[in-house]
């Protein structure tokens, strides 16, 4: 069923949204620990590809 395998998508969605979360919190982390005071651009990138991926799984899940 094509439901089925669009929850699975999701939900695998949602496990790389951790993950980049994840990521983005250890890119901050590194910053401050080097003394920066302006959010890394990597950690920039990483929060617009989260962001894109919910977008992704909400539209998916759209009724």
């Amino acid at each position: 069923m094509p439901d089925d395998r669009i929850g699975e998508i999701c939900s695998e969605l949602g496990a790389l949204i951790e993950r980049l979360d994840d990521l983005a919190l250890e890119a901050l982390r590194e910053a401050v620990a080097r003394g920066a005071t302006a959010r890394p651009e990597i950690e920039r990138r990483i929060v617009r590809a989260r962001n894109s991926l919910e977008r992704a799984r909400h539209l998916l899940n759209a009724d």
